[in-house]
């Protein structure tokens, strides 16, 4: 090993910029760690726009059976005949 120009003892070899084992399993299990939770995120936005969707269905449907009853004299009554029939 070279010797310093100003101290008598060994020069220690400069290290590799290259991460480790270690180093790299942290990053990776941190990685993985947001991860997990962005999904987890993006779910709960997925669960919560179907619900909305859902509420928005049923106010639809409840303003037009609302407004079929308030034409129809408060009636809700069905014309079977005018449903066509499935062969």
């Amino acid at each position: 090993m070279p010797l310093s120009k100003t101290m008598n003892h060994p020069q220690k070899p400069l290290r590799s910029p290259a991460f480790t084992l270690v180093e790299l399993l942290v990053t990776i299990t941190i990685i993985a760690t947001l991860a997990s939770m962005v999904f987890m995120m993006a779910r709960r936005g997925v669960e919560s726009a179907r619900t909305s969707r859902s509420v928005s269905n049923l106010r639809q449907l409840y303003t037009g059976i609302g407004s079929w009853a308030a034409e129809n004299n408060m009636r809700f009554s069905i014309n079977y005949k005018s449903i066509p029939s499935r062969a």
